[in-house]
């Protein structure tokens, strides 16, 4: 039985802007259990940081062996140097979802040191968002549901998006995955996280970030579902915001206009970019086409067609 996703197309409902809000600057979220390893079925680990990765991992001030941010049905791995998730991990039951109001009340995590959290400084006066990895709605879920949806405003779960990206591209995209696990009732885990490169170009927001940061210019995101066969099969997506950015102001959060890339990339090509190891997904496109693997490092196109770009 297939069960993966249907062609992705972009969402062109218009989006409500919301007021930031500056909540408490800490929070401890206490007995969350987070990421469920075997919620489909099948375990499905953490992805595996490569040896150089996890020598970034930010470590838990209780424990500096831990570096596993655990919130209700989600988990992040921070980058110290880069003060941004390496990847985080969510749990969705698509039978079980429910609407809860935003809150926007932004905290960073009592639980890790504040010097590998960026907060507010980075946000401020400039075009970006605090761009949720784990998207609000989609730990909203089951009893906990107003637990989780609070717990995905917290400084962990964000990274520095430009804001023509975070409300158009990347909502359709998660819009697009929601959708599937809704209408159908399935369970399914989605991991993201930004693309660290040393062509990142070098960040302080006008001397605000201190010290600088880098921001991202791609971030990825792999939708995982159980085949109804009892194994799990996924699609990788890496979207792309470097064409927005004016690299010589970046420093000051500065941005000209552009466009968007979307591209569908095989699991093991998204590997080397992002260090990380997926662990046993079978690779599949959109629709359940296998995806063939990529030699090298060049994206190539998006599996989009050019009509369904807003």
């Amino acid at each position: 039985m297939q069960i993966g996703l249907s062609p992705y197309k972009p969402y062109s409902s218009p989006l409500s802007t919301s007021t930031r809000v500056e909540g408490p600057q800490g929070g401890d979220f206490p007995n969350r259990d987070g990421y469920d390893v075997d919620f489909l079925g099948p375990d499905l680990a953490l992805p595996k940081l490569s040896p150089e990765l996890q020598k970034q991992a930010a470590p838990l001030l209780s424990d500096p062996s831990e570096t596993e941010l655990k919130y209700t049905h989600f988990s992040v791995i921070m980058h110290k140097m880069r003060r941004l998730p390496i990847l985080t991990a969510v749990n969705i039951n698509g039978a079980e979802l429910r609407s809860v109001p935003r809150n926007d009340r932004w905290v960073t995590d009592d639980r890790m040191s504040r010097d590998y959290q960026l907060g507010n400084e980075a946000y401020t006066n400039n075009d970006l968002d605090r761009g949720h990895m784990v998207r609000r709605l989609d730990p909203v879920w089951g009893e906990k549901a107003e637990q989780a949806n609070s717990d995905t405003f917290v400084y962990t779960n964000c990274a520095l998006q430009h804001k023509d990206l975070n409300r158009k591209e990347w909502v359709a995209l998660e819009e697009h995955i929601l959708n599937n696990a809704r209408t159908t009732d399935k369970k399914m885990t989605v991991l993201t996280g930004p693309v660290f490169s040393s062509k990142d170009p070098i960040f302080d927001n006008g001397g605000r970030v201190s010290p600088p940061t880098h921001i991202p210019q791609q971030f990825w995101k792999v939708a995982v579902w159980n085949n109804g066969e009892n194994a799990l099969e996924g699609t990788a997506f890496v979207l792309s915001q470097a064409e927005l950015i004016d690299t010589e102001d970046y420093r000051d959060g500065k941005f000209d206009p552009g466009r968007f890339d979307v591209y569908q990339v095989p699991m093991e090509q998204l590997e080397k970019m992002t260090q990380l190891d997926f662990g046993n997904i079978t690779d599949v496109a959109p629709g359940g086409k296998k995806l063939e693997t990529a030699s090298d490092m060049d994206l190539g196109p998006a599996t989009l067609n050019p009509q369904d770009r807003p």
